[in-house]
């Protein structure tokens, strides 16, 4: 069997979590280093998870992981060091697997586009197997009316965090097209369409609400409430309740996004990047952040 090995360059609180799910699907550390030279963390996280080789320089971790003959990288930095850790991982012509959303700028992507066959961007609530179920039973040839709330803080989190709303989206739709925003300073309504979808985004800042995704589709409700948790209702119930009447939906079917010790969707993000390394299969490639990020930085107002 073919061994698979990884790298990793960066120390954030995300790193373990990939560090888990890496070797849960088989992949071996090689080898850890940190994008800055005072990290705090690096020789805490090669201890507890047994990583051997580590490294304050980044460069050297490339040039000794290199030596490696089934070598990729996985990127977990600050976003603000991921150009510099790209432009130099990218000489060698390696897989990578990079953190979302990669860049907070639209016009950072510019000419990243020809690395899509060595790029995979990990957004992992994609990998969700509620998100699986959710494609799996909707009726994608029909119509479908999409509403999303999504209680951001502010607009510029849009970017950081949003961003995996719009990942969910795309990868059920295909990349929409904005039709129009309404924005002030305490929320920003945008309307988007897909040639199988009307998406609704209604971003309150602060509200005192969850995250949800409901999907009108074949005369069924498909609801992420929150994202992790998937509701699919079809008809109502009347009661009468002293003398007034009430409508229930119907609720069929209900999934829940388990961890099982590891991140959810991090196992399925893993065996994607698995195919990624072996067949060259990727349905997260820079490309689709680039396009998520061009749609966050239209409806914060920076395009």
């Amino acid at each position: 069997m073919t061994k698979r090995y990884v790298s990793l360059i960066g120390t954030s609180r995300i790193t373990e979590h990939h560090i888990k799910a890496a070797k849960k699907s088989g992949f071996l550390i090689y080898s850890i280093s940190s994008s800055r030279k005072n990290s705090k963390h690096l020789k805490s996280i090669a201890k507890k998870n047994n990583i051997k080789k580590i490294f304050y320089s980044y460069k050297k971790c490339i040039a000794s992981s290199n030596l490696m003959k089934n070598i990729s990288y996985i990127v977990t930095c600050k976003l603000s060091d991921n150009r510099k850790i790209l432009d130099e991982l990218l000489k060698y012509k390696k897989k990578i697997l990079i953190e979302k959303p990669v860049f907070l700028n639209y016009k950072n992507f510019k000419g990243m586009a020809k690395y899509s066959n060595l790029i995979f961007v990990g957004y992992n609530r994609v990998f969700y197997n509620v998100i699986k179920t959710l494609k799996n039973k909707l009726n994608l040839k029909k119509k479908t009316n999409v509403i999303c709330t999504v209680p951001e803080i502010n607009k510029r989190n849009i970017s950081i965090n949003s961003c995996h709303i719009f990942s969910i989206i795309m990868y059920l739709f295909g990349s929409p097209k904005i039709v129009n925003i309404s924005r002030n300073s305490k929320y920003i309504n945008a309307k988007l369409i897909s040639k199988n979808s009307d998406i609704n985004l209604f971003f309150n800042f602060n509200a005192s609400e969850n995250f949800e995704i409901k999907f009108f589709n074949n005369q069924k409700i498909f609801k992420l409430c929150p994202i992790e948790k998937l509701s699919i209702y079809k008809g109502f119930k009347i009661i009468n309740l002293n003398g007034m009447r009430k409508y229930f939906p119907k609720i069929i079917y209900e999934q829940k996004e388990l961890n099982k010790g590891i991140k959810q969707g991090f196992i399925g993000q893993y065996e994607a990047f698995k195919k990624f390394v072996d067949k060259d299969i990727n349905v997260t490639d820079i490309n689709f952040a680039k396009k998520i990020i061009n749609i966050c930085n239209n409806i914060e107002g920076r395009i």
